[in-house]
């Protein structure tokens, strides 16, 4: 047996054993890999670090869900993905430097057998030495751009990285050592496909629902983080969002900023819950033009008072 093949089948194995999700089958890689990226973005700035510190808040609506994640934004989608037990995650994000931030965090994580381990790759002495093993995953622009990001944003991501290694308000994928082997089984597999895409656009998002279809995984959860909050619930946003292959299971994820609503405790934004078929449901009426109106809904009904709160059919659609 050839040595590379020797190795493949050694991981496979203590992936299997472990519970982890083994890396995806050359067929089901080829058809993940071959969605596009779609429309990019200027923003003023690239959120390579979330600001967004209450995830746990989410944690008992996605144990055990399984599937697929789709989501925007850089690394809490991990935190997300590891308590759901993820089979893949589709992370798009309308600025194309978060993508590289994935590509980035997928070649460091490989090497990498625990949160520690990570964490001294951004030291300053081992900047040459982690640019070169990014640098080694990937080629021409996509190997460009992460070795990019990584150098001009390896300081301030050290800092970042080491208080969500510190942090003991709830869970984290760099401070819970499943979470991270399961964010790691997830890299190593090819499970984490990065890319640029409004969600609001023709391209990405629909690819992706098409893909996951072929690939017979269904989309659990969809994050959007606040983004819902530029982007209105137009045809195409609508169309996208009920071509994903979701089931009865699927919930989506928001944090929102009201001063009707009460944030959670240490953070700016209150996180709301919404299982997947209400959410179409209240698309579907034709009354709810922006991400902003479905939350009104929430505060008409008077909720929202803890931090978090779950907008479902106890609560009346807007007539």
């Amino acid at each position: 047996m050839r040595p590379l093949l020797a190795l493949i089948l050694v991981w496979l194995l203590a992936a299997t054993a472990s519970g982890q999700p083994a890396p995806l089958a050359a067929a089901q890689r080829t058809i993940a890999e071959a969605v596009p990226d779609g429309r990019a973005g200027t923003v003023d700035r690239a959120y390579v670090v979330s600001n967004e510190w209450a995830h746990r808040l989410f944690f008992s609506h996605l144990s055990g869900l399984g599937g697929a994640i789709v989501a925007v934004g850089a690394d809490q989608v991990y935190t997300m993905a590891a308590v759901a037990g993820a089979d893949l995650i589709w992370a798009i994000d309308y600025d194309p430097t978060i993508a590289a931030v994935h590509r980035m965090y997928g070649a460091l994580i490989a090497g990498a057998a625990s949160p520690d381990a990570l964490l001294a790759r951004f030291e300053p002495g081992a900047e040459e030495a982690s640019a070169e093993q990014i640098g080694a995953h990937y080629e021409g622009a996509r190997r460009d751009a992460a070795v990019r990001v990584y150098r001009r944003h390896r300081a301030r991501l050290a800092v970042y990285l080491r208080r969500l290694h510190r942090y003991r308000q709830g869970r984290t994928w760099l401070n819970d050592d499943a979470l991270y082997a399961h964010v790691r089984a997830l890299h190593r597999g090819g499970r984490v496909i990065a890319r640029t895409g409004d969600i609001g656009g023709s391209t990405t998002l629909s690819a992706i629902g098409a893909a996951s279809r072929q690939m017979g995984i269904p989309v659990r959860i969809v994050y959007l983080s606040n983004a819902e909050m530029f982007v209105p619930n137009r045809p195409q946003l609508v169309s996208n969002m009920r071509g994903l292959p979701t089931d009865e299971r699927s919930v989506l994820l928001r944090t929102v900023f009201s001063p009707r609503l009460t944030s959670a405790p240490r953070d700016h934004w209150h996180y709301v819950v919404q299982p997947f078929p209400d959410y179409l449901a209240r698309l579907g009426t034709g009354n709810y033009l922006h991400a902003n109106t479905i939350v009104e809904d929430l505060i008409r009904a008077h909720r929202g008072g803890s931090g978090a709160s779950v907008i479902d059919g106890s609560i009346p659609m807007r007539r």
